[in-house]
């Protein structure tokens, strides 16, 4: 009778202190790396919570899962804003995972789909204007600018007339 409360108390205990951390760190049983894990993560946290990881990584390991996260963003056109900046900036882990995060983007921009979620032209006109930083100097490595005109291309299509 004993035995069976205190391993009530100390399953209790456990579960209390599970759920503060991850009330504290929301990535803490998240997971990263699979393709389903990101687009979890993205679906959960909302594209609002991924722009405010991007714009200011207060912590590195948010901002590497929300550029990771972007492209199953419910509108990752609206989240080209605050990848393109990572994308120019000189961190050496984060700007080429943005590359391949536009890439991801630049893939799966569709304009049935954009139609279907009645995506606005100006989301697509203001992600243009924000990849022009890889125009700027210094300019980022020749990789990383590919992909940003890469998704530049792909986001014109978008926007050109029929």
């Amino acid at each position: 009778m004993r035995r069976s409360n205190i391993a009530l108390a100390v399953g209790a205990g456990l579960l209390a202190s599970g759920v503060q951390a991850l009330a504290a760190d929301p990535l803490a049983q998240a997971d990263v790396v699979s393709a389903i894990g990101l687009a979890r993560v993205a679906d959960e946290v909302g594209d609002s919570t991924l722009a405010s990881w991007l714009k200011s990584p207060a912590r590195r390991d948010l901002a590497l899962t929300a550029v990771r996260a972007s492209p199953f963003a419910w509108a990752p056109e609206r989240l080209v804003v605050q990848l393109a900046p990572v994308l120019c900036g000189r961190d050496p882990i984060l700007a080429p995972e943005a590359s391949i995060a536009l890439v991801q983007i630049a893939e799966r921009l569709q304009p049935s789909l954009l139609a279907a979620r009645e995506a606005a032209s100006y989301d697509v006109k203001m992600a243009r204007e924000a990849l022009a930083c890889v125009k700027q100097q210094p300019s980022p490595r020749a990789d990383l600018m590919a992909s940003a005109m890469l998704l530049d291309a792909a986001l014109a299509q978008l926007t050109a007339p029929q």
